[in-house]
């Protein structure tokens, strides 16, 4: 695999698992009780921390990157 290869599968990945990590610790207006503004749909996140589940997506998406990398480098899947 190469350096380009490795790139594209590590996009790849990476999106795969944040997608994956969005709902964790998410909570609505209508779960906070708080009172809404006008035009504020009730389930529309109030702090999605976004960053802090980029960076677990990348953390989470590396481990599984090498082992990708080492099945297709060293032929373990065919």
């Amino acid at each position: 695999m190469g350096v380009f290869g490795f790139f594209v599968t590590f996009i790849i990945v990476w999106w795969l698992v944040f997608f994956a990590t969005l709902p964790f610790g998410v909570r609505g207006h209508a779960e906070s009780g708080e009172r809404l503004a006008r035009g504020v749909d009730p389930g529309a996140p109030i702090d999605p921390k976004l960053k802090m589940k980029a960076l677990a997506a990348s953390l989470i998406a590396l481990p599984i990157m090498i082992v990708i990398w080492a099945c297709v480098e060293f032929h373990l899947l065919a």
